[in-house]
């Protein structure tokens, strides 16, 4: 599957993070309208984070057996005053040099999180383009209103 170019109408909406109004969606094409209420889909966003979620344990397990150990999260949790006075807590991390890798674990382990990660963008893609085909059949006003029902 090829990279499609956004129509610049939704390109701005999505860099800009603004709301479109009825006459927005009536001012774009079809395309451009079911691109943009379909990606704000709940069910289009939660598989969206699956994917993302998904990729990143990927992600995580290539640079293990890149690098031949683990990445642990190393974190401190401190106190401060706030302007006012007032105790307040915040914590910060730093990614440290783990424990090695076990190479045959983390080889199937990211088997398997490859896998998963086909999955999740099977289903998204289905999920996305089964969005995107009920609103090309849409008006403008019904592709409004069903915008504004996933929100």
């Amino acid at each position: 599957m090829g990279k499609q170019k956004l129509p610049l109408t939704l390109l701005v909406f999505l860099l800009t993070g603004c709301g479109a109004s009825l006459s927005d969606l009536q001012d774009m094409s079809a395309d451009g309208r079911a691109d943009y209420v379909c990606e704000r889909r709940p069910e289009v966003q939660s598989l969206h984070g699956k994917v993302d979620e998904s990729a990143g344990t990927v992600q995580r397990i290539e640079k293990a057996l890149r690098t031949g150990y683990w990445d642990r999260k190393k974190c401190t949790t401190y106190r401060y005053p706030d302007k006012k006075g007032n105790p307040q807590t915040a914590t910060s991390c730093v990614l440290v040099k783990g424990p090695p890798v076990d190479r045959l674990r983390a080889e199937a382990a990211l088997s398997g999180a490859r896998e998963q990660l086909a999955g999740y963008r099977a289903v998204h893609r289905k999920a996305l383009a089964g969005c995107r085909e009920r609103v090309m059949n849409m008006t403008p006003e019904r592709a409004f209103d069903y915008h504004k029902e996933g929100k």
